[in-house]
């Protein structure tokens, strides 16, 4: 999907100050091809659904982010260990974590795979700190889960878009999903949390999908 809205704002550094810089390792070789592999074939399963009616549709789109984000859970374990050692050593207030983790990704370039899918592998997007919104949101995601925030995958066929829903305190505009308002946080845009183009903010135009993932 294509980056929506106007060009990002400028950010004084004092505002990412805490996550700049951080020592983010890539996985191994062999765990970076296992990772484009579960892309490459999650993406040809997902094509044939495209002209399935739209609960089937629905569906496919839920299992194809589910498996895409088990496999960026356990990427960004140890990179969420080290953000929140991070933001704790900076007295970043918890509550303002969401909103930290979502600026330092929104300084990330924006970036398309051009492959079967966009998505490109967690470590990937953070070594080049580039990444499409699917693939940001997928991070976005995990790192919040092994910090103990809830969130939601939001994904817009209208829109050709993906955002993230945050259960966090805030002003701005929210998602209405599993009885939770979710405020929303946009990836590829440099935006506070809680802000979406206008043209974009009807919730009827988004899914909501629960991607929770718990290892047995």
């Amino acid at each position: 999907p294509a980056p929506p809205g106007p060009p990002p704002l400028s950010r004084s550094p004092e505002s990412y100050e805490p996550m700049a810089a951080l020592p983010l390792e890539i996985g191994t070789q062999a765990e970076v091809e296992a990772a484009w592999a579960t892309i490459e074939r999650e993406g040809r399963i997902l094509q044939q659904f495209a002209n399935a009616p739209s609960d089937i549709r629905t569906m496919a789109w839920r299992r194809y982010y589910q498996m895409l984000y088990k496999d960026s859970w356990y990427d960004m374990r140890g990179s969420a260990e080290i953000i929140a050692g991070r933001l704790e050593a900076h007295n970043v207030m918890r509550s303002e974590w969401p909103s930290e983790i979502l600026a330092w990704l929104q300084e990330f370039g924006y970036n398309r795979s051009g492959g079967i899918s966009d998505v490109e592998p967690s470590w990937v997007c953070i070594v080049n700190e580039s990444g499409d919104c699917d693939s940001l949101a997928l991070i976005y995601m995990a790192i919040l889960d092994h910090l103990g925030i809830d969130s939601v995958l939001m994904i817009s066929e209208v829109h050709a878009h993906a955002l993230v829903g945050v259960d966090t305190e805030g002003p701005g505009a929210r998602f209405p999903f599993l009885q939770v308002p979710w405020l929303v946080a946009e990836l590829t845009v440099d935006v506070p949390i809680g802000m979406i183009a206008a043209e974009q903010s009807d919730p009827a135009d988004w899914l909501g999908f629960d991607l929770g993932f718990h290892p047995e």
